[in-house]
């Protein structure tokens, strides 16, 4: 294998694990953001422990908002 094949290689490589990667991320978010409970995704994701799956999450404030109103919909 020459340098420019292996270095092609890598950077493909590279690039398979960051799409993985990226769409665990927004698998994790996509699944809390529609009302599963991070224990669900951390069973889901095969994580044992839930610090592992909480770097996954990316909520912003209006995903809090919503999940109290949802929790407490007469205000």
């Amino acid at each position: 294998m020459t340098e420019d094949e292996r270095k092609a290689a890598a950077v493909e490589m590279w690039s398979e694990t960051m799409v993985q990667m990226g769409n665990r991320h927004t698998y994790a978010t996509s699944l809390v953001r529609r009302g599963g409970g991070i224990h669900v995704v951390q069973r889901l994701m095969g994580h044992s422990n839930i610090a592992t799956t909480s770097r996954y999450l990316h909520l912003v404030d209006a995903d809090l908002l919503a999940a109290f109103d949802r929790a407490f919909p007469e205000g």
